[in-house]
């Protein structure tokens, strides 16, 4: 029999004045895909702290909303009963960059907090510490 993994989603969720939003983000991202958005945002931080270009640093930022979009499943924003795309362009230009800093770094808590170990660590399978119940032939 086959193991068929389905990848995990969180919805995140948020207190005032922003209860009520929903964002599907993955929990479960592949090894690369969790390597370049590090990559982005440590690129970003870097920028920030250097003495690079503001052009420069909005492209890198673009770059990584671009990434975190890219891996999110979808929101339920609206505006005017209709849906907002939940885009780069929307999380750059039209949503308050209060949210946009806190979404993003919700969903990087809750990536993170997906790795940490288990409370008590799991046996690897190598031996048990009950008495084998074979016998001998």
């Amino acid at each position: 029999m086959g193991f068929e993994y389905e990848p995990r989603v969180a919805v995140m969720t948020f207190e005032p004045p922003f209860d009520g939003l929903e964002i599907r983000v993955p929990l479960d991202l592949p090894a690369m895909q969790l390597i370049r958005i590090s990559r982005r945002f440590q690129e970003l931080e870097r920028r920030r702290s250097e003495s690079d270009s503001e052009e420069e640093s909005e492209q890198v930022f673009i770059a990584a909303l671009e990434l975190f979009c890219s891996l999110c499943d979808g929101w339920n924003w609206t505006r005017n009963g209709e849906p907002v795309p939940l885009t780069a362009s929307t999380l750059a230009n039209e949503i308050p960059g209060a949210l946009t800093t806190k979404l993003i770094d919700r969903w990087v808590e809750t990536v993170r907090g997906v790795g940490t170990p288990l409370e008590e660590p799991s046996p690897d399978g190598g031996t048990s510490e009950e008495q084998s119940t074979e016998t001998e032939t």
